[in-house]
């Protein structure tokens, strides 16, 4: 019982992972620009990736194209700032709240599909001199502003000032097992954190990405063909290959054992019922001769396969209630006591149990009354 649920659990979550958690990464195409590795300057590498985006988004079966940048595998990373408040008082470094952001370019939430709560998205004016803004999460929202609005409100990130232009859902791009973190976007042209030089492409597309890949390729490799390109995937599969890899073998894994389980249990109950009914043939002989009809036969066999299999169901219940914590941490989206997947287990147990219990009091209501009567 307890594999069976964690099974179910597996399963409901390796699905929220294929779904994503308030953004869509399915029809999305990732390439990762490396123009850093040819020694371009800041503004080069600028023009060159604004130019692969001007073609991509050119090109027939593309919806949208945006930028982020990033140094690992599969999600986007700027690193860490120092956060406060206006009214808080410059502390020092290591006092400060750290959260970590990303640099992205107009249209990431359009291309990944994450709902905007408040406000906009960043657009052409946010670049270098003009006023510097910052997308927050909800997270990172209440924590800074629990009673009140934070769109409009200034925060200072390394001790700069930034206008909050929207606020986003909690898209787990980033550490997905673990709970919603702070987070907070910057815009891709604006920011001077660091050069400009390394990028990663997410495009959304009308069909299958992974069918777009080598024509995307080509438009990429017609801007500069010596620019290397990291990755040229979809962004499901970094999805898979990263993080969420240790969620899809262990599903895997405890499905096939749960099957396996399922079928000795299946196995079992019938063993034992079909013993049972050998054992009560006399008994069901002298029910048929006093007048009982088939259906009271098949009746009787199937009550005491359910009494047995509801039995085992509780027990199981309990085991699985307390077995399942143990895989909490591989869980993206559902609680290790969600109570459907429970549910719908148990009832999934007794459906099994009693096409288990049929073929035995099938048997049962064949039983000749003489024959029984005389056999004993």
């Amino acid at each position: 019982m307890a594999l069976l649920v964690a099974a179910g659990l597996l399963l409901r979550s390796e699905s929220h992972v294929r779904q994503g958690a308030n953004f869509d990464p399915r029809h999305v195409a990732a390439v990762r620009l490396r123009p850093g590795l040819l020694n371009y300057r800041p503004e080069q590498a600028q023009a060159f990736t604004r130019e692969v985006a001007r073609r991509l988004e050119a090109t027939p079966g593309v919806e949208s194209v945006t930028l982020g940048s990033g140094t690992g595998l599969a999600w986007l990373s700027g690193g860490d700032v120092r956060v406060r408040l206006p009214e808080q008082a410059a502390q020092r470094a290591e006092e400060q709240l750290q959260v970590e952001y990303q640099e992205i370019a107009p249209r990431f939430c359009k291309t990944l599909k994450i709902p905007l709560l408040k406000g906009r998205e960043f657009n052409e004016g946010d670049r270098p001199g003009a006023r510097r803004v910052v997308i927050i999460n909800e997270t990172l929202a209440r924590r800074l502003w629990p009673q009140g609005a934070a769109l409009g409100r200034t925060l200072f990130l390394n001790d700069q000032p930034y206008e909050v232009v929207g606020v986003s859902k909690d898209a787990r791009l980033r550490n997905a097992l673990n709970d919603p973190m702070p987070f907070l976007d910057l815009p891709y042209w604006q920011n001077n954190f660091r050069p400009q030089i390394n990028a990663r492409l997410l495009i959304r597309v009308a069909g299958d990405p992974e069918t777009m890949l080598p024509s995307l390729r080509r438009v990429i490799v017609a801007v500069d063909p010596q620019v290397p390109l990291g990755e040229v995937t979809t962004l499901s599969r970094l999805m898979m290959n990263a993080e969420f890899k240790s969620v899809m073998l262990t599903s895997a894994l405890v499905r096939w054992a749960g099957a396996l389980a399922l079928f000795l249990s299946m196995l079992g109950l019938y063993g034992v019922l079909a013993f049972a009914v050998g054992e009560r043939r006399r008994e069901i002989g002298i029910r048929m001769a006093l007048g009982a009809e088939a259906r009271d036969v098949l009746r009787l066999v199937i009550a005491q396969g359910l009494r047995l299999a509801l039995a085992g169901v509780v027990v199981g219940l309990l085991a699985a209630y307390g077995a399942t914590r143990l895989i909490k941490s591989l869980l993206y989206g559902v609680s290790a006591t969600d109570a459907p997947t429970f549910i719908v287990i148990a009832l999934s147990l007794l459906v099994v149990a009693l096409l288990a219990c049929w073929i035995p009091a099938r048997r049962a209501t064949k039983v000749d009354p003489l024959q029984a009567l005389r056999h004993d």
